[in-house]
């Protein structure tokens, strides 16, 4: 049996955008919201 990563909302939405690659990433300097771009970078 395979050993399951647990990922925060943000982290979960900055892996989907790695795999969709958009051209634009649009980020407001808000937390919790500074977190998405700092796990897609």
């Amino acid at each position: 049996m395979s050993i399951r990563e647990r990922l925060s909302g943000n982290e979960a939405i900055a892996y989907a955008m790695r795999q969709i690659n958009p051209d634009v990433f649009v980020a407001f300097p808000i937390t919790p919201s500074t977190e998405i771009p700092q796990y897609f970078a």
